[in-house]
């Protein structure tokens, strides 16, 4: 209660250089502090709330609009406010619950609408009032959202009023992701899978790999090739699941797949280069006996796949995933460090 205590004291100009200081700390994550720090800080720029003018409510926004470390209270004082300093809260805060969400959509203007319908990820009960409430712009913005879950009935109407082009890219990563969405809800037995991963032994263990891609001894792209030059998708799965966040058994079922969706998101997401995806591309074909023609084509629409897109199609997949009750980790995407160049050189010389 000190900080709260002492901008209490402070003139107003100082509350706003203390609270936009705050701010920015919880913006990086306040890692290592505890949750009653945490707690602290949060209730000191809100005790200072309404001394504070809009400039710095707008910094404040900004500097939180990402961070999970603000408090609900303090994301949805912000969201409520007018456009300028609500937009990026309204975009971007995962602290803010589908309820709150909801109530933003009912009582708040189109713009702070709009707003919502560009987040990342959107659940139906959003979806579902966003269409109900939003303007043409509104309905627009949602159905270009591929990481917003809209009933089908709805997307296949909102589709007509697309621009044609626009429409058959959405329609097409949508219907894709969707196929793949249905393919991990379902029982593994009833899918048509190519022959089982077996586990090799690897001139690099995997634990050594790991290891070194979360240093940043070598990057990401490095040890995926190599991995690819054994064969080794065993690994790769492996790799793949421990910085996507998705479980084993599911990136699995994307690498025995006879399509390249779920792995193009995956190796998008995560950075991996278009060499890289073109190769393990071809060792999947072998893998799954398929054609190299099919992983040419897999590394041409690897390369056109946005990687917002990618991230919003992830987004949508892990979201229902959660919902249905199948394992998945809790933790997001993880960014690999990026290595020296000697020490990438290093490695790939092993």
């Amino acid at each position: 209660m000190a900080l709260r205590s002492l901008m209490e004291t402070c003139p107003d100009y100082k509350k706003e250089q203390v609270a936009a200081l705050v701010a920015q700390h919880l913006g990086s994550g306040a890692g290592g502090l505890a949750q009653s720090d945490v707690n602290e800080l949060n209730s000191a720029i809100e005790g200072a709330y309404d001394s504070l003018g809009n400039e710095a409510k707008r910094q404040i926004s900004e500097s939180l609009a990402s961070s999970s470390a603000t408090s609900n209270s303090l994301a949805m004082r912000l969201a409520q406010e007018t456009l300028t300093i609500a937009a990026p809260i309204l975009t971007n805060s995962p602290v803010l619950t589908t309820k709150d969400l909801k109530k933003l959509v009912r009582e708040q203007s189109n713009g702070h609408r709009l707003a919502i319908s560009n987040r990342d990820v959107l659940d139906r009960e959003v979806t579902d009032l966003l269409i109900a409430l939003g303007d043409n712009e509104i309905k627009l913005s949602v159905s270009a959202n591929l990481g917003a879950d809209i009933a089908p009935e709805d997307f296949d109407r909102l589709l007509k009023a697309m621009p044609e082009k626009m429409g058959s890219r959405i329609g097409h990563l949508r219907k894709s992701n969707d196929l793949v969405i249905q393919d991990l809800m379902r029982d593994k037995d009833d899918l048509v899978l190519g022959p089982d991963l077996e586990e090799r032994v690897a001139a690099i263990p995997f634990d050594q790999w790991l290891s070194a891609v979360e240093l940043g001894q070598v990057n990401l792209d490095a040890a995926v090739s190599r991995m690819c030059t054994e064969k080794n998708l065993y690994d790769v799965v492996r790799l793949l699941s421990e910085f996507s966040g998705m479980s084993q058994d599911n990136v699995t079922c994307l690498m025995l797949r006879t399509d390249a969706m779920g792995i193009a998101i995956l190796c998008k997401i995560l950075g991996v280069g278009a060499m890289e995806y073109a190769i393990l591309s071809r060792v999947r074909c072998i893998h799954l006996r398929m054609p190299q023609f099919m992983g040419e084509l897999w590394a041409r629409n690897f390369n056109i796949l946005d990687a917002e897109d990618a991230k919003r199609l992830y987004g949508l997949l892990m979201m229902k995933l959660q919902k249905a009750g199948k394992p998945e980790k809790s933790a997001p995407p993880k960014k690999a460090a990026k290595p020296a160049a000697a020490d990438k050189v290093h490695w790939l010389a092993q």
